[in-house]
C-alpha cells in the first residue's frame, strides 16, 4: 500500500481498491509499513533498466546487446506467451529478484520520502472510510528485506540470494540467516530505529501523529516470524520489541504476527502461548496449498478442511487459556487447479472462504479473519 500510494497511478488503483474493500463491508487491512533495501541495491542491474511494461519484456529494441544481470523481476512474473524468446535473454529467465520495490528504507535510517508519503496517503484514505489497519514493522522473509536486510546491514554478510524461483534448499539457507536477527543486537537496534522513526512521524495528509492515529488498530513485529533454533533470543525479542513500542506508543495494540506453529511445530519452533505474553491479541496463518494439505491437480478441499479445523481449534484453546482475542489474519488457496491467469475459477477457494468465515464467526475467541491477499 505503501509503495501504491507513492505514485498518481497508484493512488488511484489504491483508492479504487479500498472502495471496493469498503463497499464489500471490509473493515480492517494489514499492511507493510516497511521495507528494507537489498544489500546489493548498489551493484548495476541493467536488465532492470531496459523492462517495458507494455510489451512485457526486456526492450531489446532499444538495448541490443546481451542481458548482464542475474534476473529481471518483471520480466520473470510475466505470462509465458508474453516471453518473445527473440527478444528475452535467457539469463534474464533465470529467476529476478523476489523483492518489493521501491524500498521505504534503502539503508539503515535514510528513507524514501515518496514511499514515506504513501502510507500517509493510506492511512488517509482509511481513515475517510472508517477503517483501520494493522502495521507490520518487519519480515521472517525476503520479499521486502525483513529480518535478512537488518542482519546484512549489521554484519556486512550478504544473505543468501532469494529469486522468484527458489528451492527448498534457498528457503531454508534463507531462514537460518535471516533468524541470526535475534542474536544481532545492532539488526535488532536498527529494526527499533524504524520502530520510532513511525510511532513519531506526524501523517502530512491528516496532521494526526501515528501514535495517536486512529486509522491504526495496531502495531505488528513482523510477518511470519519463526524462532527455528532461536527460541531463546526470538522470545527474548519480541519482549523487547514490544517494550520499545509501548514506550513511544500507549494508543494502540501491538501483537506478533505469528502464523503459529505451522505444520513442522518442531522445526519452526513457535509456541503461541509463550509467544504472546506480552501481546494484546494472538494470531495464526492457514495456508492448506503451502502446508501441504491441498493440491490444486488433486484437489481435497474436504481433508484440507479437516486439517485448517484442528489447526484452527488448537489456537482457540490457546487464545482461551490466555484470555486474548485470536486473530486468523492470512488464510488462503490457489485458483482451480492451480491456473494463476485472472480469469480462472474460483470455486475451490470461495469455498474455503465462505467455511473459514463461518467457521471463525463461531468461536467467541476469534475476532476477525482477513484473506491474503487483495490486488
Amino acid at each position: 500500500a505503501a509503495q501504491l500510494g507513492s505514485t498518481p497511478d497508484g493512488r488511484q488503483r489504491l483508492t479504487r481498491e479500498l472502495d471496493r474493500l469498503h463497499a464489500a463491508g471490509l473493515t480492517h487491512v494489514r499492511i507493510m509499513a516497511a521495507s528494507e533495501g537489498r544489500p546489493d541495491a548498489t551493484v548495476p542491474r541493467p536488465c532492470e533498466k531496459w523492462c517495458n511494461p507494455t510489451h512485457g519484456h526486456c526492450t531489446w529494441d532499444q538495448y541490443p546487446v546481451n542481458c548482464a544481470c542475474s534476473g529481471c523481476g518483471f520480466c520473470r512474473s510475466q505470462a509465458p506467451e508474453l516471453l518473445d524468446p527473440k527478444r528475452l535473454d535467457a539469463a534474464c529467465r533465470q529467476g529476478g529478484s523476489a523483492q518489493m520495490e521501491p524500498p521505504m528504507q534503502p539503508r539503515p535510517g535514510q528513507y524514501d520520502d515518496a514511499v514515506l508519503h504513501g502510507l500517509d496517503f493510506t492511512l488517509a484514505m482509511l481513515l475517510k472510510r472508517g477503517m483501520t489497519a494493522t502495521l507490520c514493522l518487519n519480515n521472517m522473509w525476503q520479499w521486502s528485506g525483513g529480518f535478512a536486510a537488518y542482519v546484512a546491514w549489521a554484519t556486512g554478510q550478504a544473505p543468501p540470494i532469494m529469486r522468484i524461483d527458489a528451492k527448498d534448499q534457498d528457503w531454508q539457507a534463507h531462514q537460518e540467516f535471516a533468524s541470526r536477527f535475534y542474536e544481532v543486537k545492532k539488526a535488532r537496534e536498527l529494526s527499533y530505529n524504524h520502530m520510532r522513526v513511525l510511532a513519531r512521524r506526524k501523517n502530512l495528509a491528516t496532521g494526526n501523529w501515528y501514535r495517536d492515529d486512529p486509522a491504526i488498530m495496531a502495531w505488528q513485529l513482523a510477518n511470519e516470524p519463526r524462532a527455528l533454533s532461536r527460541q531463546r533470543a526470538y522470545r527474548e525479542w519480541i519482549g523487547e520489541a514490544i517494550g520499545v513500542l509501548r514506550r513511544e506508543d500507549c494508543a494502540h495494540l501491538v501483537t506478533v504476527g505469528s502464523e503459529g506453529p505451522s505444520p513442522w511445530p518442531s522445526y519452526v519452533n513457535n509456541d503461541l502461548e509463550a509467544d504472546h505474553q506480552h501481546a494484546d491479541f494472538m494470531t495464526i496463518h492457514v495456508w492448506p496449498q503451502n502446508w501441504n494439505w491441498y493440491n490444486p491437480a488433486k484437489p481435497n478441499l474436504n481433508k484440507a478442511w479437516d486439517k485448517a479445523v484442528k489447526y484452527i481449534a488448537a489456537a482457540v484453546e490457546a487464545a482461551h487459556r490466555k484470555g486474548k482475542p485470536l486473530v486468523i489474519e492470512e488464510f488462503g488457496l490457489a485458483r482451480d487447479g492451480g491456473d494463476l491467469s485472472a480469469g480462472a475459477a474460483t470455486t475451490e477457494r470461495d469455498d474455503f472462504v465462505r467455511r473459514m468465515c463461518e467457521h471463525a464467526a463461531g468461536k467467541r475467541e476469534v475476532a476477525g479473519v482477513a484473506v491474503w491477499a487483495w490486488g
